[in-house]
């Protein structure tokens, strides 16, 4: 689905006017500081799901007195209250979040929910139902597009943290959920994959089509792609595939992608390996996987074990990701097998195609992720050409970031004012994009 050549002029004209953002880019901290107790990987993971929303304010904690916050935090939601001090109107976090839910009807006769977050009062405040070119024709200021993690969704806590800050910038934002993944089933049998970039590309399309039609689009405001998990390694695909055309087609400005999986093939021998790993997460994502092809299997191959669509026997007998997406996922996408899948799907062998700025943060220690594999060859910053700033830090675990310590008071009462306000990769998103939007 390539749509650029990889060594074209205009790709590389491209490429290095992004590396001169890129290399402008200077983190706020040079590196996530957790409090050194709470810093274990799975803790952070684990962490990262569960209290971004129950204990949103420990994303950030003083230094030296950290005890004292999580005490307070605590204490606080036990009794069923927040400080006002600490943490603001708790109420925001119950109340609806984005403004406008869209129903995307797709080529292949499928579908996929887009929730907007607009930046303009008049639309987040009007009970009139908006037509589809208000919808996503982007503000002046632009859109940002952010896609979730595996089975997740826009409702996360993530997306919603992530949308906030993007959405403080004065852009409208739009988290496309993947399909199946809004609380309703989607249609078709396959649904989505991780190496799956047709919505995301079909949604750019719309967008384009709606604020220009068919008259120019010279004065398309930027559009922004940003994601997380899953959602990354979508995103760093379709940049991959786009090449200058994410440029000259979109209008597409830059990207910041948190915990992104890069290689496919290294990180299933590390999920599949004996251990906590692969009890925990790998066990979780396979019965998550396995349970959806079950439901798949009744519904669109009215539960017939001969259907030839997908080897079903192989599949229900499957102890392991990789085996169940080799009976599964790689006969219904079209792959030879699951190494044929993870090997087409693996954004890392697309990132020589990006033709935009664009962040990746990534723990060394993420327990879903191999280490080892870090692109830093490909980026600007490392003697190659995509225009990549690359944050490998040594703690965090998988899309954690909780227990920042922060030396400065005001500092960190003004960021634990707003429950949604971002932690401290997020926050790192949120800047580069800043940083990008601004040198536009």
């Amino acid at each position: 689905k390539s749509t650029t050549t990889k060594d074209s002029k205009v790709l590389r004209h491209y490429q290095k006017e992004a590396s001169n953002i890129v290399t402008s880019f200077i983190p706020t901290r040079d590196h996530f500081d957790p409090v050194p107790i709470l810093n274990n990987h799975h803790f952070q993971t684990i962490g990262g799901v569960v209290l971004r929303k129950s204990l949103p304010t420990l994303k950030y904690v003083k230094k030296d007195d950290w005890m004292s916050c999580v005490i307070q935090a605590v204490g606080s939601t036990i009794q069923g209250k927040e400080s006002n001090d600490l943490i603001g109107d708790s109420d925001c976090l119950k109340r609806k979040f984005w403004d406008e839910r869209e129903r995307i009807e797709t080529p292949d006769g499928d579908w996929f929910h887009a929730d907007y977050k607009y930046a303009m009062n008049m639309k987040q405040n009007s009970k009139e139902k908006l037509s589809p070119q208000q919808r996503s024709s982007p503000s002046t200021n632009g859109l940002l597009i952010l896609l979730h993690g595996m089975e997740s969704s826009s409702e996360s806590g993530l997306s919603k943290e992530l949308a906030n800050g993007y959405h403080k910038l004065g852009l409208d934002v739009v988290c496309l959920n993947l399909r199946g993944c809004s609380g309703i089933p989607n249609d078709t049998l396959g649904g989505y994959h991780i190496g799956f970039t047709d919505d995301l590309r079909y949604f750019l399309s719309l967008v384009k089509s709606r604020h220009c039609g068919g008259g120019s689009d010279e004065n398309m405001p930027p559009i922004y792609l940003s994601g997380f998990s899953f959602g990354s390694n979508v995103v760093l695909k379709a940049l991959g595939e786009l090449g200058e055309s994410a440029i000259d087609e979109y209008s597409i400005q830059g990207a910041a992608l948190a915990s992104a999986p890069l290689d496919l093939t290294s990180n299933q021998l590390i999920l599949e390996a004996p251990g906590f790993t692969r009890q925990v997460y790998g066990n979780n994502m396979f019965n998550l996987l396995k349970a959806k092809m079950q439901y798949k299997f009744e519904t669109n191959c009215d539960g017939d074990i001969n259907t030839d669509k997908f080897d079903y026997p192989r599949a229900i007998s499957a102890t392991t990701i990789s085996q169940l997406e080799d009976a599964y996922i790689a006969p219904i996408f079209g792959f030879d097998s699951y190494l044929d899948y993870y090997q087409k799907s693996s954004s890392i062998f697309f990132l020589d195609g990006i033709a935009v700025p664009t962040l990746i943060i990534n723990a060394k220690d993420d327990p879903f992720f191999d280490p080892n594999v870090w692109p830093v060859d490909k980026s600007c910053e490392g003697g190659g050409n995509a225009p990549l700033k690359l944050i490998h830090s040594e703690k965090g675990g998988h899309l954690g970031f909780l227990f920042h310590q922060i030396e400065d008071e005001d500092e960190l009462l003004n960021l634990q004012s707003d429950p949604l306000s971002p932690s401290w990769c997020s926050a790192e998103c949120v800047r580069f994009i800043d940083h990008v939007h601004s040198a536009a």
